[in-house]
């Protein structure tokens, strides 16, 4: 679950529930510092932070934490010469210390504000305040880095959650279903748009916005930024280069057009050599229908918000696959 959902799911569920956090990181992980699932008293877990091999412990706290009402560090040291007290070798092979909080009034406060910010569009840093043992009593919420990097300066605990990008995906055709489910579930919020309302349905389309209709009557419902990603695969040569030409003056992180070198050309006219449009979409693992080509265009938008861009014969470069420039060991967005 992507950072603004799990935020969310602890505003609405009040006190019923308890925030774990990743707060130290040595060695290898699954996830980084800052990373954050939900724990429910009834056993139920939203995010993860391991691939499942520490979410039944913590999950154990979760009765003395909520009685306890008080945060609790849980540390695991899965480093090799430890690893064989989990048992099968897990591929971690580090050491996590993790946050456990009840989500107390003090902090639902902050986090239903932070919350809302997410929901506004905007990236928001949220700050720990922490005491003499390390443990945070109180907290805050502010927009500005600077102010968070002040408090960092503190001593205090600072991550920033960041607000679900947005995809805006125009051609409701088959082949966009199974993009459509693989960038939903990896974080994005997906808006599908066609021409053709019989394709353009929520029942095609469950989880995303629907807004039917022919590009120069959408494009002002939409409001196209440049913090949006733009995939445009309606296969309808007039109507793909009439969006495409509504969409760029919105200057949109990512724009990425289905189609083969030989339709760029034709399909981009003046635009063809424009740097900030992929055409052909998607990374080169040689993907046959259109499952795999959702796979293959989904990897492109992973790699482009991890911080990569496209070689011209369509491989990435300054990545480590697995995420993010920064190997797993390295640095997060957390800050402290």
């Amino acid at each position: 679950m992507h950072d603004a959902d799990l935020v969310k799911e602890a505003a609405n569920l009040g006190g019923r529930c308890v925030i774990a956090t990743i707060l130290f990181v040595e060695g290898h992980a699954y996830r980084k510092k800052g990373a954050m699932m939900v724990l429910k008293p009834e056993g139920e877990a939203c995010g993860t932070l391991s691939p499942g091999c520490l979410e039944t412990d913590l999950l154990a706290y979760v009765p003395f934490v909520l009685q306890q009402n008080s945060p609790q560090l849980v540390e695991y040291d899965m480093r090799p010469e430890n690893d064989l007290s989990w048992g099968e070798h897990i591929g971690c092979g580090g050491l996590i210390r993790v946050l456990l909080e009840p989500v107390t009034r003090t902090l639902l406060a902050s986090v239903r504000e932070a919350s809302q910010i997410l929901q506004d569009g905007k990236p928001v840093w949220f700050i720990r305040k922490l005491k003499e043992q390390g443990l945070p009593n109180d907290y805050a919420v502010t927009e500005s880095r600077e102010t968070a990097e002040a408090f960092r300066e503190k001593g205090c605990e600072t991550v920033c959650w960041e607000p679900k990008p947005r995809l805006l995906l125009f051609g409701a055709g088959d082949d966009a279903r199974p993009l459509c489910q693989l960038a939903q579930g990896s974080g994005f919020s997906v808006t599908v748009t066609d021409f053709r309302e019989s394709l353009c349905r929520e029942d095609r389309f469950p989880g995303a916005f629907i807004v039917p209709g022919f590009p120069k009557d959408t494009i002002p419902v939409l409001r196209p930024s440049s913090k949006d990603y733009v995939v445009i695969m309606s296969h309808q040569f007039q109507r793909d280069r009439q969006f495409l030409e509504l969409v760029l003056p919105a200057k949109p992180f990512y724009i990425g057009v289905m189609g083969s070198a030989a339709r760029r050309e034709r399909l981009l006219g003046d635009n063809a050599r424009n740097e900030r449009i992929s055409c052909p979409i998607g990374l080169p693992i040689g993907a046959d229908g259109p499952y795999e080509i959702a796979v293959s265009v989904m990897a492109e938008l992973i790699a482009v918000r991890r911080g990569g861009d496209k070689h011209e014969d369509g491989g990435s470069r300054n990545l480590v696959f697995g995420g993010g420039k920064q190997p797993a060991h390295g640095i997060s967005k957390a800050v402290g």
